[in-house]
């Protein structure tokens, strides 16, 4: 069990730091608009996909949120993450830019998997 959750918080840390202070911090930055820009996608998305992403972090650490609100926002986050890989892909091809959403994406599937293995372990089992 204590294997679990040091891998589920080693992959959610991830996830808080890109998807929560990592959006937080870059959200305004010149950069962070010439890459919403590059990928098509038009000025009002990246905010409002910033507030969306704060929200989603602040779901999955939050202790006692129930279960199915988690898995919302997991859901979020794989599609929000599955459309950056496309995104990046179709604009920029196969290359180096894809490695990070990949990065991203593996570390959400494994925090996932975790996150769903602990509260398994943890839930009150009847007989």
């Amino acid at each position: 069990m204590k294997k679990d959750k040091l891998i589920f918080w080693i992959a959610t840390s991830v996830i808080i730091f890109v998807e929560g202070i990592g959006n937080v911090a870059t959200v305004n930055q010149q950069y962070a608009k010439d890459i919403v820009y590059n990928l098509g996608y038009p000025e009002y998305f990246r905010v409002a996909m910033s507030v969306f992403k704060l929200v989603g972090v602040l779901i999955l650490i939050t202790p006692k949120i129930p279960l199915w609100v988690k898995e919302w926002a997991y859901a979020g986050f794989f599609i929000n993450t599955a459309f950056a890989v496309i995104s990046y892909w179709s604009v920029y091809g196969w290359g180096s830019d894809l490695a990070f959403p990949f990065f991203v994406l593996a570390s959400l599937l494994v925090s996932y998997h975790y996150h769903k293995k602990i509260s398994n372990q943890t839930e009150i089992k009847i007989s």
